[in-house]
């Protein structure tokens, strides 16, 4: 079997970010996390865009419109649903994964899914942790790296993100993954 290896410059990437605004205080920090995680990857800060949404529903229509411009290598999409005593949460949970699914099925710009749908307020705290983010976290999906500067990284690398327990950051690695891995396809 021959391992497809392949190396992203991300300096140049252009990265957008579409969060939510309802439950403000775990949206923030998942998008702290995934801004910190695409810096950490060499992502210029200036090249970072943010779109926010009233809520998780009105994600998928937001990241078509963004995904429209032609502007963005990636879209990073954030938000959070906890479940209540009705049945609204399973409609918003759907339908925002069924229409960024939709979405990513139908496009060749990969769009990380980076929702939060949780049974508590705790479990949304526990995964949009921000305790600790930017400390020499490297990613490696097997044996693949996703910028040069990472390509001798090994797949234990990646405890240092998973320790952050943010899904914000990991959303946002899965996304410069995507990048890499549909422009090695395509060449």
């Amino acid at each position: 079997m021959n391992r497809i290896k392949f190396a992203v410059d991300t300096k140049s990437l252009r990265i957008a970010i579409v969060a939510s605004l309802f439950n403000k205080t775990i949206v923030n920090n998942l998008i702290r996390g995934a801004e910190a995680a695409l810096q950490e990857y060499g992502v210029d800060a200036k090249n970072i865009d943010l779109f926010q949404t009233p809520g998780a529903f009105e994600l998928p229509m937001a990241c078509k419109n963004v995904l429209n411009t032609g502007k963005y290598d990636a879209i990073v999409a954030v938000g959070c649903v906890i479940k209540g005593s009705t049945p609204h949460f399973d409609h918003v949970a759907h339908r925002c994964s069924e229409g960024i699914a939709k979405l990513n099925y139908e496009q060749d710009v990969p769009i990380a899914f980076g929702v939060l749908t949780t049974n508590t307020f705790e479990q949304a705290v526990e995964r949009s942790w921000t305790g600790n983010l930017n400390k020499d976290a490297t990613m490696v999906a097997g044996e693949t790296s996703v910028s040069e500067s990472l390509e001798t990284s090994s797949i234990q690398d990646k405890k240092n993100v998973e320790q952050n327990n943010n899904k914000g950051a990991d959303a946002a690695i899965a996304a410069l993954h995507m990048v890499g891995l549909l422009k090695k396809i395509h060449s």
